[in-house]
């Protein structure tokens, strides 16, 4: 086994190499050293975090740190997001670290929580975007911390995909999008959570959320009391302007047009049947996003399910699958039922809203 692992890293390029996520005996930390002295050596991978796949590069030491900027082919104002495998990481790249964001970190650390703090001047603009402050995250996957460690503590790094696309939650997904752009894959299996990381702004006098993500605002809020909603989430077509650069762009969307349709579900469900005999009579191929409960009310198209509504988890977990895979059906326009559920359902709304272009047809309001 190490040598099939091994032997590829050191002989050719590109690579691409298998890590068992259940791997977790004493030859972990061989695997890992070598790999990452390979990275050092080819300068890019991707690799495995609990919510899904991350990339970065190494094209150069910055500021004689292990801070790493962004490759050529993604833009500079993409949102990189430090990753630490240690809080004592923590320390030496932020200005500060405010009581509350201790009080997360306890709480939430390491998992899939991403928190913004003024940058120290060791982390360099490339990394954050030409802001002045830096994301950070503590990945609880044990094969992203070993990387993390092994590559000398810090990665800064952006989802495993090209700009705008549903982000990637199978190695799969990371070759399809960045094929030969990168030098190597370590596959961790699929994903846990299926979405990113929720990420809390400290740079104001009362924390932010700027994506929301697994961990709820109501999560937060029970820890900490007052925690807010960035104005750019609440109002999307609003001219504030948002910390994290992308959050107000047309983000996570598959190739063809797709429309979030809502109201009540009996209504929802006739509309979206409607519209695709309407599309089929013009020609057009059309498919539809259903949940385990409503996909066989229809009849036309291609439908595919993306989870329970009971299981809301699964909707998560499936979202960016469903999407990748409507790209592969040659469809014009998809329609997706809403997914306003309890605990994820900002989550959730938040990825599809911005993969429809925020495109909502309103089954009352269009009936007025």
């Amino acid at each position: 086994p190490i040598l099939k692992i091994l032997a590829p890293l050191i002989m050719q390029r590109p690579v691409q190499a298998a890590v068992s996520s259940l791997m977790k005996n004493s030859l972990l930390f061989f695997y890992l050293r070598s790999i990452s002295q390979s990275i050092l050596k080819y300068q890019q991978c991707s690799f495995y975090s609990e919510y899904l796949s991350v990339f970065f590069a190494l094209p150069d030491f910055v500021k004689q740190s292990y801070l790493y900027i962004v490759p050529a082919f993604q833009s500079y104002t993409r949102f990189l997001i430090v990753h630490i495998a240690d809080l004592n990481a923590l320390t030496p790249i932020v200005k500060e670290v405010p009581e509350k964001a201790k009080i997360l970190a306890e709480k939430f650390w390491p998992g899939p929580l991403t928190m913004i703090f003024e940058k120290s001047d060791l982390v360099p603009l490339e990394t954050t975007g030409g802001l002045n402050s830096v994301a950070v995250r503590f990945p609880s996957d044990p094969i992203a911390a070993e990387l993390i460690l092994q590559a000398g503590g810090y990665v800064a790094a952006p989802s495993a995909n090209t700009s705008g696309r549903p982000s990637p939650t199978t190695a799969q997904h990371v070759e399809e999008d960045l094929g030969d752009a990168i030098e190597m894959i370590i596959d961790g299996g699929p994903v846990g959570i299926g979405l990113e990381s929720t990420i809390v702004d400290f740079t104001e006098d009362v924390p932010v959320v700027l994506r929301p993500g697994y961990i709820s605002l109501e999560m937060l809020q029970e820890v900490l009391g007052d925690v807010r909603m960035d104005k750019g989430l609440i109002k999307p077509d609003s001219k504030v302007h948002p910390k994290a650069p992308g959050m107000k762009y047309r983000h996570y969307a598959p190739k063809a047009d797709l429309a979030i349709v809502e109201g009540p579900t009996e209504e929802v469900i006739n509309a979206i049947n409607q519209f695709v005999k309407e599309d089929q009579a013009n020609g057009l191929q059309a498919g539809i996003i259903a949940t385990e409960e409503t996909i066989s009310r229809y009849p036309c198209g291609t439908v595919k399910c993306i989870g329970s509504r009971e299981a809301e988890e699964t909707i998560a977990h499936n979202l960016y699958e469903v999407l990748r895979e409507f790209d592969q059906c040659q469809v014009s326009k998809i329609y997706s039922e809403a997914f306003y559920t309890p605990k994820m359902g900002q989550a959730i709304m938040n990825r599809l809203l911005k993969a429809a272009g925020h495109k909502i047809i309103n089954i009352r309001r269009e009936e007025q």
